[in-house]
């Protein structure tokens, strides 16, 4: 039976926010496909510069998630990185928490670990990771897509104006909960079972690749198994769109 999808950008309250907030979501029409009538959903998250159409405006994701019946959501979090924030907003409780379950309540969307996806690329990269490193009991599997990792000595090159922004978010150093070396390094001496499987990308000529070169050694140092391509590629929407493509082809076989 052929699937079709539809396209909704609306707008949801969230509790953990206190507001309404946007959110683009891309949904097969028929669920008979799936045996508990509940298809499978990746949450699909943006970078810094970015909104929740961006995903769909600039990538074939709808025709990657009509192959698998796929549903994917595409929040809204404005340059938070997926923090809670220390001045402002509490959002990594709402993407990691509260999101998951308003989509099963809207979406009819499978509450089942081995169902549940994040993938995300550059300052949505690192959100994507955080939740499913923090989260392993909701995400089992998760894309990282040109991600930035030295946060803390990346901040020392922004500009002044930028400072206030910045501080904001994280306070006057990185808290561990928001440190990926340390929240992976915390992960790997837990002895956790349920590693969510990890695919990760970034382009050669990404301006970010000497930080994810740095992250993914430190990842084979501490032990945590993950699936890390490369290719001539910069920070930008042709290499995402291909990277996104993999990801749901191995994530979806």
């Amino acid at each position: 039976m052929k699937t079709e999808m539809s396209f909704f950008r609306g707008e949801i309250y969230s509790n953990q926010l206190q507001m309404q907030t946007s959110i683009s979501v891309i949904l097969p029409d028929d669920f008979s496909e799936d045996k508990d009538g509940k298809p499978k959903i990746l949450f699909l998250l943006h970078g810094s510069s970015d909104n929740s159409t961006s995903w769909i405006r600039n990538t074939r994701v709808e025709m990657y998630a009509k192959r698998h019946n796929l549903i994917i959501v595409m929040p809204e979090v404005q340059k938070s990185f997926y923090t809670d924030m220390v001045y402002g907003l509490k959002y990594f409780s709402y993407v990691a928490d509260e999101l998951p379950q308003i989509c099963r309540n809207l979406f009819h969307a499978s509450e089942k670990r081995d169902d549940n996806f994040i993938a995300g690329l550059s300052m949505g990269g690192y959100g994507a990771l955080k939740c499913a490193l923090r989260r392993p009991e909701t995400f089992s599997k998760v894309g990282v897509f040109s991600a930035p990792f030295n946060l803390e000595s990346r901040f020392s090159t922004f500009s002044e104006d930028k400072l206030p922004e910045l501080m904001g978010i994280f306070g006057n150093k990185m808290r561990p909960e928001d440190d990926l070396f340390q929240i992976s390094k915390d992960f790997a001496e837990s002895g956790a079972k349920i590693l969510p499987q990890i695919f990760a990308t970034c382009g050669t000529k990404d301006f970010l690749y000497e930080d994810n070169t740095d992250f993914w050694n430190h990842m084979t140092k501490i032990g945590l198994e993950y699936e890390y391509m490369e290719w001539e590629g910069f920070h930008e929407w042709g290499f995402w769109d291909k990277s996104v493509q993999l990801m749901i082809e191995k994530f979806l076989v």
